[in-house]
């Protein structure tokens, strides 16, 4: 008989610490740091390639404000929303109580 997977959308993990989404964006960013490396100058080179290792390392984990996203792909939404179209609105009963207390002083 086939067996149904019970949950399709779990990330796949390599091992105890590294999903496969994890080590695919390890091997972009190093992929980016090695073509980008001749850009800067020789002398900055081990700099360069420290920085680029503490923000690589930055961005893996998840997001605390948002819950089951990883850094990286929370900021890449962040540069691709529009803030042109975002209004923000305060809920009706707190626009209520501002106006209160506004009259009461």
């Amino acid at each position: 008989m086939y067996q149904i997977p019970k949950e399709v959308h779990a990330e796949i993990k390599l091992n105890r610490f590294i999903y496969l989404l994890d080590f695919a964006f390890l091997v972009i960013c190093f992929i980016f740091s090695a073509l980008s490396s001749p850009i800067v100058h020789s002398s900055f080179r081990w700099m360069y390639w420290i920085f680029c290792t503490f923000v690589t390392l930055w961005f893996l984990p998840r997001s605390r404000q948002n819950a089951g996203m990883r850094k990286w792909r929370a900021y890449m939404l962040w540069l691709k929303a529009d803030f042109r179209t975002y209004n923000a609105m305060r809920p009706a009963s707190k626009e209520v109580q501002y106006e209160k207390t506004k009259e009461k002083k």
